[in-house]
């Protein structure tokens, strides 16, 4: 989750894959305290979470995800499914792929011209649904469906549309 503790300094939690012990932990909390914009960085054994301090205009959520994958741990990502009528070939599938790409928190964005859709992998609590259902219709796409998949429980809820509300 994202909030803002003071001024300019935000804080998210990250849920965390693969720690086993204190090792782990010292491990990533070094890891994401070596990034620029980190103010502080907690991470917790028992909740599989890292609580992070930091200064969006100098960290951000891609840097925390690389900076723990690349000592060998994961972030836990949630999936999101747009459903998008007027997709039509591999150029409108870059220009989602990019334009999506660019939100901080997103972790991956595959685009299926068979099924009209989008299924975007997120960071939960660092970019929101309804900044990513902007980025579809800025770029001038119509959303039919999104469609959440809770990572945890893989539970599906489907939201209405900005059409359908």
């Amino acid at each position: 989750m994202v909030g803002s503790i003071s001024n300019n300094l935000n804080s998210i939690t990250l849920n965390i894959q693969g720690m086993t012990c204190a090792a782990c932990v010292h491990t990533v909390e070094g890891a994401l305290q070596k990034i620029q914009g980190v103010d502080s960085a907690s991470v917790n054994l028992a909740t599989e979470s890292a609580v992070i301090g930091y200064y969006p205009v100098e960290a951000n959520v891609r840097k925390m995800v690389a900076a723990v994958n690349a000592v060998a741990y994961g972030v836990s990502s949630d999936e999101l499914r747009i459903g998008v009528s007027n997709l039509n070939d591999v150029s409108d599938s870059k220009r989602l792929e990019q334009g999506l790409s660019g939100l901080d928190g997103i972790t991956s964005v595959s685009v299926n011209i068979g099924t009209s859709s989008v299924t975007v992998a997120y960071v939960r609590g660092s970019v929101t649904v309804e900044a990513m259902q902007g980025a579809v219709t800025s770029l001038g796409y119509l959303i039919d469906t999104v469609v959440l998949a809770d990572a945890v429980s893989y539970t599906h809820l489907t939201l209405p549309t900005s059409d359908q509300v």
